[in-house]
């Protein structure tokens, strides 16, 4: 039975990684602002027997679902404790998004329990799902540059940027980062890599070029930093860089549009605005937040155009910020606890996947810092998959 269970497991999660790719174009609205994605539909599945699997004797030295534990109950009790100021509506929402961070965590119980060799065929998957997302942001910029013609679906008018099916050049910019490293890694890993490989790295440095995303430049940056520490290359990495950069300032297309002038500053502006309403609402309830995910029924400054639905109406541009407005003192401790365990068992003696994790943490989280990036459900359930695929841990 438990061989059945584990297989079952893991070609839904196969489903999940082919599905990432096409991000919003799976997406099902049911009532606004709830929506869910196929994925979720999989993992909810998944969700059911991830107890069968987290309750198996399982040696982590990480100790990562304890610290996930640990966020749950501090974001369910900030939940609870907002519930008099909620409509059962808005509760109701709140939950469902609580939910859905508990089930992608849930991949890493999952995934923990799988044989080397499985978890090892999953990162490779993960990354040829990441070159697809590539290609099809590619083809999107060359047959579908302009945004504009969704402002009335709610999403932000990006011209002329590569934003591929997440619909948003930010998002899109840090899964490319995240995918070219865990490509690279597939480089350095391998005495002979394939040709395949090598084009499907350039391919996705060009679709990162064409995002026009500062931050997800900068990450990009973070995660060469990585390498050069870990190969003792830090100088030679630091010069090439900033090469692909001048080349890339003066190749780069540059048509019309506010969104591709690296130098703007009115988007730089709204996101100080943004944080300091973040902590605005912070302040309402320092301790335990405003409730887990109420961010849009407490923020204080509600847009007042009604018409148009935003899909970025409750966001917070720092993912920082996010917990703590909205889980407080108490869970901003909590979601830095669990993330000291990540990055500890990325420092594992033992662990040979040091380069992965460290790629894949430091740009994930100074991403963070200008976007809601760590609660944004691509790059959640990419964290997770790879995670759990790099552990170090014996099973029994």
């Amino acid at each position: 039975m438990s061989k059945i269970l584990h297989s079952f497991a893991f070609w839904i999660i196969v489903a999940v990684i082919f599905l990432l790719p096409f991000g919003q174009l799976t997406r099902i609205d049911l009532f606004l602002p709830c929506t869910f994605y196929a994925h979720d539909i999989l993992l909810g599945i998944l969700g059911i027997f991830g107890v069968v699997f987290s309750s198996q004797k399982q040696k982590s030295r990480a100790s990562v679902n304890k610290g996930i534990g640990i966020f749950v109950i501090i974001a369910t009790v900030s939940l609870l404790f907002a519930l008099p100021h909620l409509s059962f509506s808005e509760f109701f929402i709140s939950a469902f998004y609580l939910l859905r961070w508990g089930v992608y965590a849930l991949l890493y119980s999952v995934i923990i329990s799988f044989s080397l060799r499985q978890r090892q065929l999953l990162l490779s998957l993960l990354f040829v799902s990441g070159v697809i997302f590539a290609f099809l942001g590619l083809l999107q910029y060359g047959l579908y540059p302009n945004l504009r013609n969704l402002y009335y679906a709610g999403w932000d008018p990006h011209l002329y940027r590569l934003f591929s099916t997440f619909f948003d050049p930010n998002f899109a910019g840090i899964y490319l980062v995240l995918t070219f490293f865990l490509g690279l890694a597939r480089v350095f890993r391998q005495k002979k890599t394939s040709i395949f490989v090598f084009v499907a790295l350039g391919m996705i440095l060009i679709a990162l070029l064409l995002t026009y995303s500062r931050s997800s430049y900068l990450a990009f940056f973070a995660g060469l930093c990585v390498l050069g520490l870990v190969k003792k290359k830090l100088r030679t990495i630091s010069v090439a860089f900033v090469v692909l950069v001048c080349v890339g300032v003066v190749l780069l297309p540059r048509p019309f549009g506010e969104g591709v002038r690296l130098e703007r500053t009115n988007t730089f502006i709204a996101r100080v605005g943004n944080w300091t309403e973040a902590i605005d609402v912070f302040r309402k309830s320092p301790g335990l937040g405003v409730g887990f995910n109420t961010y849009a029924f407490r923020r204080t400054k509600v847009p007042k155009n009604s018409q148009i639905i935003s899909h970025s109406v409750s966001g917070v541009d720092n993912s920082y910020l996010f917990v703590l407005a909205t889980t407080g003192i108490i869970g901003f401790f909590g979601y830095s606890y669990l993330w000291f365990l990540i990055i500890r068992q990325a420092f594992a003696n033992e662990n040979r996947n040091t380069f992965i994790l460290l790629s894949m943490i430091v740009p994930v989280m100074l991403h963070a810092l200008f976007v809601n990036t760590l609660f944004y459900s691509w790059i959640m359930i990419w964290v997770w998959i790879v995670l759990a695929s790099t552990e170090v841990m014996e099973c029994k």
